[in-house]
Parts: structure tokens; sequence; C-alpha cells
């Protein structure tokens, strides 16, 4: 009896260690391919007002030659949309990281274009940090990075 508890034990750790293993290398791939597609905004203004690359805010152009960028006007006639995409990532930096900096600096770009302005949440969120408010603010730090709110 105990021979067979322990044979199980040891099938379901070398199971639950191969399951760990496979979404890690399927997580890794997926952040991989997000890295090479293109990711898209659509600014509500003219193809003409952005005529070229040089037209753009600092955010996107603070990148540099991480980054290829396209212009091209919106379907639909509904204004211009702006593409970009990694094309280099330093030696040094997390893929993850670099495609935060990436999608941050489109969101950045579109409100620049715009607004005129970065818009942020209202500042403070409350008058003061609690434990029931802090989740709401850890998620507003990084939905620029990360996604959706």
């Amino acid at each position: 009896m105990k021979k067979k508890t322990l044979l199980f034990g040891g099938l379901l750790i070398a199971g639950g260690a191969t399951v760990a293993v496979r979404s890690k290398i399927a997580a890794e791939r997926k952040t991989m391919f997000d890295a090479q597609r293109w990711h898209v905004i659509t600014v509500n203004r003219p193809a003409s007002e952005i005529a070229g690359t040089a037209d753009l805010p600092a955010p996107l152009l603070s990148l540099g030659e991480m980054i290829e960028i396209e212009i091209r006007p919106a379907p639909g006639d509904k204004g211009t949309e702006i593409a970009a995409r990694l094309i280099a990532i330093e030696a040094d930096e997390d893929p993850k990281t670099a495609l935060r900096k990436l999608r941050k600096a489109l969101r950045d770009t579109q409100w620049l274009i715009e607004t005129g302005e970065v818009l942020s949440p209202d500042k403070p969120p409350s008058t003061r940090t609690t434990l029931t408010s802090l989740p709401i603010e850890i998620a507003t730090r990084r939905a620029k990075g990360e996604g959706r709110l």
C-alpha cells in the first residue's frame, strides 16, 4: 500500500512539473509572437495632419531604432492608423518589458495627438491608500503597458 501511494505521489509531482514547464514554454512563445507583431492605434486626426514619423510625439519616437512605424489612413476614412512593431530589443532587456514600453508609447502618442496631453486617472484616486483601494491603484498603474483596464 505504501509503495502504491509513493508511486502515485511521484507520478503526480512529475505530471505537475511537466504541466508547469509546458505552460512556461507556451507563455514565452506567446510573448515572442506578441513582440514581433504589429500593434496599431487609430488616431482621430486626418492622415494629412500626420504626414510622417517626424510629426509623431516624443513617446513613440523615444523608442528610436527599436521599432518600425507605419502611418496610413484608417478604414472608412475614420482618422489615421499608426502601426508599430519591435524590430530590435536591447540585449539586457526582457521582451515583455520592451512590449510594455511599446504599448505605453502608442497609448501616450494617441492621447498627445488627440488631446495635447497624456490623460491619467484622477490623482489621488482616493483621499488615502487603503487595503480596498490598493488593487485598483495597482491595476491603473499597469494598464497602460499591459492592456485594457
